[in-house]
């Protein structure tokens, strides 16, 4: 989707999508870090936004937007079955949950924001800098009080804006 497709996407429209993406991780980090918590209602804005992004880079192109649309949803699906996959697993194995809902379902709202070879890159920027956070973190009071819970999605968002921009500068 947007890594062989920025032929015909203006930098205007380039840059209002950045802002909304910003503007919306900006929003989940403050979520999350605060209560540990994700809104529905921002995962939402963050899909929508990307499905937008999704129909306007298809628009350009003079591709399909049926298509284009298509693999946005099967992108988001994907992605957010594996994210429960994964917790179902670690609860199976662990007893407890280890990621929250909220977090499978931004990273359901994300997928149409990259092309879907480049999800896996935003998920493992995340869980690399999500280990850092954990590695500086442990023992420190904050740390602790939450018991040893981390705000994953804002280690997604990070991700997402990083990989979003990378695909902007290499196409």
């Amino acid at each position: 989707m947007a890594i062989d497709a920025l032929t015909g996407f203006t930098p205007i429209l380039t840059v209002s999508f950045g802002l909304f993406l910003l503007a919306i991780i900006a929003a989940v980090i403050f979520f999350d870090v605060a209560k540990l918590r994700i809104p529905d209602s921002l995962n939402v804005l963050l899909f929508m936004g990307g499905l937008a992004q999704a129909l306007m880079l298809a628009l350009s192109d003079g591709r399909s937007i049926h298509v284009a649309i298509g693999y946005a949803f099967a992108a988001s699906v994907v992605c957010g079955a594996l994210f429960w996959i994964v917790r179902l697993l670690y609860y199976r194995l662990r007893g407890h949950i280890g990621l929250g809902l909220g977090d499978g379902k931004m990273a359901a709202a994300l997928a149409p924001w990259v092309h879907p070879a480049n999800i896996s890159l935003v998920i493992l920027a995340a869980c690399r800098t999500g280990l850092i956070y954990v590695l500086f973190a442990r023992g420190r009071e904050h740390f602790v009080v939450r018991g040893g819970r981390i705000p994953f999605g804002v280690f997604l968002g990070l991700g997402l804006i990083v990989i979003w921009a990378t695909e902007r500068v290499v196409s």
